[in-house]
């Protein structure tokens, strides 16, 4: 998994899904997270798959490696974001042709659209590519994964 802030942002989502009153009593590494909630306490270990592991080759996965280009380009976003100012932000895009996506000024909306309140999330549509952004706390610093 890329990093812990990614991690809390999966496992928050998860448990606002989980109902009942589950909290995240600790992070750690393994398993990630010790959660508790409704009489009961449990590990939580957030781990990435990739579908077409039986396709992997000498190079690796086709699908990992389509990540890797896309994470890529998302850190060099990430970048220019943070070198205008831009407060920590995690973003998720998914695009389904990022050629399509016209990036002359999206530092700027996705600066603006940007939620002002940590943890709070809202989606910015675009291109035909969605970018889900998420707000974090100021002691989270860049976030460029």
């Amino acid at each position: 998994m890329a990093s812990k802030v990614q991690e809390r942002i999966y496992v928050e989502a998860f448990l606002a899904r989980l109902g009942g009153q589950h909290a995240i009593v600790e992070e750690r590494e393994s398993p990630d997270f010790l959660v508790s909630g409704n009489s009961e306490c449990f590990g939580l270990e957030v781990a990435q798959v990739f579908r077409d592991q039986s396709a992997v080759s000498d190079s690796g996965s086709p699908a990992k490696a389509v990540e890797s280009r896309r994470n890529k380009l998302l850190r060099r976003f990430a970048a220019d974001y943070y070198s205008v100012g831009g407060p920590p932000l995690h973003v998720q895009a998914v695009m389904a042709d990022p050629a399509a996506v016209d990036y002359a000024g999206l530092v700027d909306r996705i600066a603006h659209a940007r939620p002002a309140v940590p943890w709070e999330r809202t989606r910015l549509e675009m291109d035909g590519a969605t970018l889900h952004l998420c707000a974090l706390p100021p002691e989270a610093g860049q976030c460029d994964r």
